[in-house]
């Protein structure tokens, strides 16, 4: 389960992001109206398996980021 105030990463069309048994999931982004949010319902765990190679690669790095800083209690981004 995820909440709205839990650290994500958006790759193309995807939010990736921790739940809090530490899996990686992925979930939809959708656009309403000039209005882009993450569908939070739709999230499913990475199927590592049917990632091509640059996809696993960048999906990789973002949950590894993601392990590291998102139990941290502050993160600055720009």
């Amino acid at each position: 389960m995820i909440h709205d105030d839990c650290m994500y990463i958006v790759v193309g069309n995807k939010a990736l992001a921790i739940d809090y048994n530490g899996t990686a999931i992925s979930a939809d982004i959708i656009q309403d109206d000039d209005v882009e949010y993450v569908d939070w319902d739709s999230s499913d765990p990475i199927d590592w398996i049917d990632l091509n190679p640059i996809q696993y690669q960048c999906y990789k790095s973002c949950v590894d980021f993601l392990h590291q800083f998102s139990n941290q209690p502050q993160v600055f981004t720009k």
